[in-house]
């Protein structure tokens, strides 16, 4: 049970519980004490995947003069907001009624997942929290904790029980530590191989072990496999031009038809038959980000070179501490490559916009695991070049004798600038692109007037991110006797 007050807006109830076919009952009860609080509880969202139900929405108002206002199940609406080939995203939507300041609102539900995942429990919230109640269900689970008091969860016969008292509100600001790390929270898992382990040799070497397994099976080398991979590298001369060779093939030629650069529909894409292995992804020129990794390893391999999936750590999400194993520290797939000197490079061939060689942020100078029979320690991912990752302004500008600038300018945005960009406009219309340009460049220079505008590799890798256009920038200088 939690007991919540926020100065001027709400006073808010809680309860969590978990069992052990992952079921939480949420309650929630709270006074409304200004229009603010009205805003937020106006409407009620409840989004879930299609492999969770939603089960027993109940609410009421109860006014000020005790009067209890129900919500009926004709007022409980259920949407799907996302559809996808392999899963949907539903929300569940109700209003409580009548609401106004003094009253006091409730509303539970149960949320029932198929599936107990190993799972992170953020217990801070935006307001302040008196008591936090927690019961997992099951025979044996393990706890890791962050930032909270020390104690652990009490085992009894059926149930983990954890209680935390007295929480402080979160703080949310910018360029912070993980989450995990600046607010109190405890992961609860299985103890199978993925989890926390006392013996990081035993942990790392069941990974790796199935990572092989995995490549394996995965990087297959048919014919027309290696007709391909000698065609894309018969000119080369090291394994590094070979797998650019090979990595920019898979990026540029092979359709992901989930991306917008596809240029597909949604239904247009799901019409698409499933790829079972590379041979498939290259005959058809297709493939989902899984597929092209799968596609480059097969050539890779079939080039020669030695290749294997990997699993890397996330600077994002959890810092890298072996006295913290866990699976949440190796979340994101990669593909590792190895070159003559023995060293492995890491790449993305999944991702559309990622240059060659180059690794997110996240990702990057970071640790890894990769498939191997023999044990090996977690391995250091390349570092991106600063210099490769920056943006290139260059003109043929004329200022005149009244301080007025004018010319034509050309902006590349490099490496992950790039990225950065192409990501988030991806699903943009071109308008949309063009204002953004235009709103980047008018920061630089307020009053510039910006005309025949247009970009470069906006939706494809071949190239950076690319701007040129003409400007007018009047009183760019200022004038003053006979200098400017």
């Amino acid at each position: 049970h939690l007991s919540i007050r926020r100065q001027r807006q709400m006073c808010i109830r809680d309860r969590y519980e978990t069992v052990y076919d992952s079921t939480y009952e949420v309650y929630k009860r709270a006074k409304i004490f200004d229009s603010k609080a009205i805003d937020y509880f106006k409407k009620v969202e409840i989004t879930y995947f299609d492999s969770t139900n939603i089960d027993n929405i109940k609410a009421r108002t109860i006014k000020s003069d005790g009067t209890i206002i129900e919500l009926e199940r004709s007022d409980i609406f259920e949407t799907r907001s996302i559809k996808h080939r392999y899963f949907s995203t539903w929300v569940k939507t109700f209003a409580l009624p009548n609401l106004e300041v003094g009253d006091i609102v409730e509303y539970q539900y149960q949320k029932t997942t198929r599936n107990l995942p190993s799972k992170i429990h953020y217990i801070q919230d935006q307001y302040p929290i008196q008591h936090y109640r927690l019961r997992v269900g099951a025979t044996m689970m393990e706890f890791l904790s962050y930032n909270m008091p020390p104690h652990s969860p009490e085992k009894g016969e059926k149930f983990y029980t954890l209680n935390s008292y007295n929480i402080p509100a979160k703080r949310e600001e910018p360029f912070t530590a993980p989450r995990i790390y600046t607010e109190q929270c405890f992961i609860s898992q299985f103890p199978t191989y993925y989890s926390y382990s006392n013996d990081p040799v035993k942990f790392f070497k069941k990974w790796e072990r199935e990572l092989f397994a995995d490549s394996k099976h995965k990087f297959i080398q048919t014919q027309l496999l290696k007709e391909k991979a000698l065609e894309l590298t018969q000119e080369a001369t090291s394994n590094l031009e070979k797998l650019q060779r090979i990595y920019e093939f898979c990026q540029n030629e092979i359709t992901n038809p989930y991306s917008s650069e596809s240029g597909l529909t949604l239904r247009e894409a799901q019409k698409l038959s499933d790829n079972k292995n590379a041979k498939q992804t290259l005959s058809r020129g297709y493939g989902s980000r899984r597929d092209k990794e799968t596609l480059f390893g097969s050539l890779a391999k079939s080039a020669g070179i030695e290749t294997q999936y990997a699993r890397c750590y996330n600077q994002s999400q959890l810092m890298y501490d072996e006295s913290y194993l866990t699976h949440y520290m190796f979340p994101d797939s990669l593909v590792a490559s190895q070159l003559e000197d023995g060293t492995w490079l890491f790449l993305d061939p999944g991702d559309p916009h990622m240059p060659f060689a180059s690794l997110d942020w996240e990702n990057a100078w970071g640790k890894a695991i990769i498939g191997s029979k023999q044990f090996i320690a977690p391995l250091d991912t390349q570092a991106n070049k600063p210099r490769e990752h920056g943006i290139q302004r260059t003109g043929d500008l004329t200022l005149s004798s009244d301080g007025e600038l004018s010319g034509t300018i050309r902006l590349q945005y490099e490496g992950l600038k790039g990225v950065a960009i192409k990501r988030a406009l991806s699903t943009e219309s071109e308008q949309a692109r063009i204002d953004f340009v235009e709103e980047d460049i008018k920061h630089l220079i307020p009053n510039a007037k910006v005309s025949e505008l247009s970009i470069e590799h906006a939706n494809d890798a071949k190239g950076p991110f690319t701007v040129n256009c003409i400007i007018h920038a009047p009183l760019f200088a200022d004038k003053l006797e006979n200098r400017l």
